[in-house]
């Protein structure tokens, strides 16, 4: 079946990314396609004034839920992030913490204050996992005194994969659309007979955190033969017809989010280590958790 028209009105958004740079510790190193996230310092505040309402926003947003801790600790770190980073016009009343996880003694949150927010998007990819956020407010980790991007804590242990998922479901502060729900929303606008909640994705690869490899289930049945696809030397097998599939603005008249993996290739969107990758995390059933 082949694509129709095009819906690339919420991508646009999605192509503004930002690299934020806070550092009270070294940023993790991200794999290739991701954009670094660092701690949040004085220097560049990027807070909203007040925590968000545990339920919705003041559109009505449906966002994550704020965790409760103890008023103690909430001072803990609050003092020890004015330690960290002291500034003369910021006092203990100024400040206060969204906490979206606690992991034993990790901490991770929004700090709120008397801040602005740049409305650019941003995302982080760490452990496979991505975290998009609808500005340049980004999640913050403390742990025994210390604070981290939420890809350092990662890096050293403080937070596993499960608790990274487990993030990804609560650390919404505001935002009301995701990567996943744009490439539903646009194959369903591409393909005849296909509704939005009835489609799947098994991502296998990010490029540039905007464009994707991935296989769309549940918009059509596939025989169960076994298929073969060569490109450029690489060979991926596939036990039903249902290949791999490019989602992006490949086409240069943009008639199309999604392509197969050797026209992306042709049009020099995926080169031969991509395809490396992407075949060894299909082999190894490694796809990437995106909100």
């Amino acid at each position: 079946m082949m694509p129709k028209i095009s819906f690339v009105g919420v991508l646009a958004a999605l192509l503004a990314l930002s690299t934020v740079g806070f550092s009270a510790c070294s940023p993790q190193e991200l794999p290739e396609s991701s954009q670094s996230q660092t701690q949040t310092s004085p220097e560049s505040p990027q807070a909203p004034q007040t925590p968000q309402t545990p339920d919705e926003n003041a559109s009505g947003v449906i966002i994550g839920t704020p965790i409760e801790i103890p008023a103690e600790k909430e001072r803990e770190i609050i003092l020890a992030w004015l330690d960290e980073y002291p500034k003369d016009d910021l006092s203990e009343d100024d400040l206060s913490l969204d906490v979206r996880g606690v992991f034993g003694d990790t901490y991770v949150y929004y700090l709120c204050g008397p801040f602005g927010a740049s409305d650019v998007i941003t995302k982080a990819l760490v452990g496979n996992v991505l975290f998009e956020y609808p500005s340049s407010l980004t999640l913050d980790v403390y742990c025994n005194g210390d604070f981290y991007s939420l890809g350092a804590a990662y890096g050293q242990g403080l937070l596993d994969r499960d608790d990274l998922l487990t993030l990804q479901k609560n650390y919404n502060n505001g935002w009301y659309w995701s990567m996943s729900q744009t490439i539903k929303g646009d194959y369903a606008r591409e393909y005849d007979d296909v509704k939005i909640e009835e489609l799947s994705l098994r991502v296998y690869y990010l490029c540039g955190l905007n464009d994707a490899v991935l296989f769309v289930d549940g918009g059509g049945d596939y025989p169960a033969v076994e298929t073969q696809q060569e490109v450029d030397g690489v060979l991926f097998e596939y036990p039903t017809a249902q290949q791999l599939l490019y989602y992006g603005a490949y086409s240069e008249e943009k008639d199309s989010m999604f392509c197969d993996l050797n026209t992306a290739f042709a049009r020099g969107l995926l080169n031969h280590a991509n395809l490396l990758a992407i075949l060894s995390n299909y082999e190894d059933g490694v796809t990437i958790a995106i909100p």
